[in-house]
């Protein structure tokens, strides 16, 4: 008897240990985070996504109400999880997506492939003047390989990849305070979210799948 009730606990001692590894069970914490606010997709054709970040509470709605979701997340500097009410996690199959964020803008990277970027609500308005207008002027240079190189002439930019001159662009921006640009060439328009990390170098994250990463003054 002793065996079969030393068995009994050892198996439930077991599915608890296995049962609590399947979901993650978060308290509500009200402390305001990096991502405390409403965030819209940045894609206009998808800009009915929203996420909506109250401390370390997080709500997802769109157009299509079986596709919402809301829930607990955690994060570290570079990678954020989200979970649903019952505890497993939001992403399904992708492992703590990493993400970049400024005051504006915020790009999170399921893997290599697979990424999405949501803008800070309400929107600043675009400008073309002011501080940060005159800080970002000037070339910037991407110091690994060097081939890249953003140029900023009073309202006109331009991009260069001497590597692969498909990827140049060129035409005039906007830009806000807190940290967005807007690009408007040929073919459209883009945003891409700059913040500055020294006077000397600015990081840029791109709306597009180039054209990102952190450039130094020269």
């Amino acid at each position: 008897m002793k065996k079969i009730l030393i068995l009994m606990m050892l198996l439930i001692a077991s599915a608890s240990v296995f049962g609590s590894g399947q979901n993650e069970q978060i308290e509500f914490d009200p402390t305001p985070t990096s991502f405390e606010g409403e965030w819209r997709n940045s894609n206009e054709k998808y800009n009915d996504e929203v996420y909506v970040f109250t401390g370390n509470k997080w709500k997802y709605t769109c157009n299509d109400e079986s596709k919402w979701g809301s829930g607990y997340f955690t994060f570290t500097n570079d990678a954020i999880t989200l979970y649903k009410q019952d505890g497993k996690k939001w992403w399904y199959s992708y492992s703590n997506p990493k993400y970049k964020i400024t005051d504006a803008y915020v790009r999170i990277n399921l893997n290599d492939k697979n990424w999405f970027g949501f803008l800070k609500q309400p929107v600043q308005e675009f400008v073309t003047s002011g501080d940060m207008f005159d800080k970002i002027q000037g070339t910037w240079r991407f110091p690994a390989t060097e081939d890249y190189i953003w140029t900023f002439s009073e309202n006109h930019f331009s991009y260069s990849d001497s590597s692969n001159s498909k990827n140049n662009l060129e035409g005039t921006f906007e830009l806000t305070n807190n940290g967005l640009l807007k690009l408007i060439y040929k073919e459209g328009t883009a945003l891409m979210s700059y913040s500055f990390t020294t006077n000397e170098s600015i990081q840029i994250i791109s709306t597009l799948t180039q054209y990102f990463g952190i450039f130094n003054k020269q």
